[in-house]
């Protein structure tokens, strides 16, 4: 592009020693601000407190493989990205329930069933999901279908935290970010997530404060998939869905809790399946399982719904002006995929590594570049524009 439109030529490799060079820094500064947040020095960024904060996570995939091995792929696995998004938002509150029938999107049989189907394509087969459909503003045709009505939260602005790291220096990260952005003096906050478990001891442990919300996208899906395991006619199942999913959306989780559990204590143990203690080691799925016995599917929802029921008050969250799905996340998580995921895309992870700079190389710089750029405040030009600058660099010798 800097050939074809200005006539300036610069190799790929000197473009992935800058790229590598400008993303550690990145971290760097990243790093000292969970540092400082964490030895209480960290100053909240000046200004208004926000009136909505909400944070967000979720998670992404990278394909790895093991370095020095020469060329070609070696010991390939799948890494977990974590994805945080701290969004200021804007909503009113109501006495009551502003909108207390289903959305029309999720008694759409067409946008069900294909909301169901990306998701499931994306646990069975995530090469197929790396590349999603994008609209000319930059949106997903998720997020462009589920475009806030008035009674829905709308974003303002919105910055990113990103790493390979563990979930606990994650949760740090995003303290700090939410404490930098004055999201602990909010006077309304928000946590969303789905049904990963880690997800959850980050909310207990650094926003207790923030009322934690499971989206509600991840419960049309297990409810879709229940009503597939016990019903048999397309219009049955149809049918049953759109009830379930409507008391729901109501508030009402414990009654179909109540009917898949009369429905599973009516039906005969299949030899072989698991106990209800054994089926509970799903619990920390954060999605339905795919699976072809009918029982082990309403199982898996049940304890689904029984670990999140606290956090299904979809009425309060309406009336209080929250949001009620991540479905901006999600489109975070695949604008971060689309850089770093790819059918044919793999990065060196070193086994040997004992340092954490080691661990981060080079994915981790990749991904404050991008979280930088998908960040409404500017911090990559910012960046560039204030680093110190060295008109003799030197830099070392690439190894392949």
């Amino acid at each position: 592009m800097l050939k074809q439109l200005a006539g300036f030529e610069i190799s790929h490799m000197q473009v992935q020693r800058i790229t590598n060079e400008i993303g550690n820094e990145l971290r760097e500064a990243r790093d000292d601000k969970t540092e400082q947040y964490r030895t209480r020095k960290l100053k909240p960024k000046p200004g208004v407190p926000v009136e909505l904060a909400c944070v967000a996570i979720d998670g992404g995939r990278l394909q790895t493989r093991q370095q020095g091995q020469g060329t070609g792929v070696h010991n390939e696995c799948w890494k977990e990205t974590k994805i945080g998004c701290l969004m200021r938002m804007s909503g009113e509150t109501f006495e009551q329930d502003p909108h207390p029938e289903l959305p029309g999107c999720f008694a759409s049989k067409k946008q069900v069933e294909s909301i169901c189907e990306s998701h499931s394509q994306e646990l069975s087969n995530p090469q197929e999901s790396d590349n999603p459909p994008i609209n000319v503003e930059g949106k997903s045709i998720l997020e462009k279908r589920m475009t806030p009505p008035s009674w829905r939260p709308t974003r303002l602005f919105r910055t990113c935290v990103a790493t390979l790291r563990t979930s606990n220096e994650f949760g740090k990260m995003l303290a700090a970010e939410s404490q930098h952005r004055r999201f602990y003096e909010a006077k309304r906050q928000a946590f969303l997530g789905d049904g990963q478990a880690y997800n959850w001891t980050i909310q207990k442990l650094w926003f207790s404060d923030f009322v934690p919300i499971i989206d509600f996208v991840h419960v049309v899906e297990y409810v879709h998939q229940a009503a597939k395991a016990i019903h048999q006619t397309e219009s049955e199942i149809w049918n049953h869905y759109v009830e379930w999913t409507t008391r729901c959306w109501q508030g009402k989780a414990s009654e179909v809790i109540q009917e898949w559990e009369s429905w599973l204590a009516a039906q005969p143990r299949v030899e072989g399946s698991g106990t209800e203690e054994e089926s509970s080691e799903v619990k920390q799925k954060s999605r339905p399982l795919v699976a072809n016995d009918s029982r082990e599917i309403v199982q898996t929802t049940l304890t689904y719904f029984r670990n999140n029921c606290e956090r299904m008050k979809y009425p309060e969250y309406r009336c209080g002006g929250l949001p009620t799905t991540s479905s901006m996340i999600e489109s975070l998580v695949k604008e971060f995929n689309y850089r770093v995921k790819g059918t044919e895309k793999f990065w060196n992870r070193n086994d040997a590594a004992t340092t954490k700079s080691d661990v981060d190389h080079p994915v981790e710089s990749i991904l404050q570049i991008r979280a930088a750029l998908l960040s409404d405040d500017a911090r990559l030009h910012k960046h560039l524009s204030t680093r110190p600058g060295k008109s003799l660099r030197h830099y070392q010798s690439h190894s392949p």
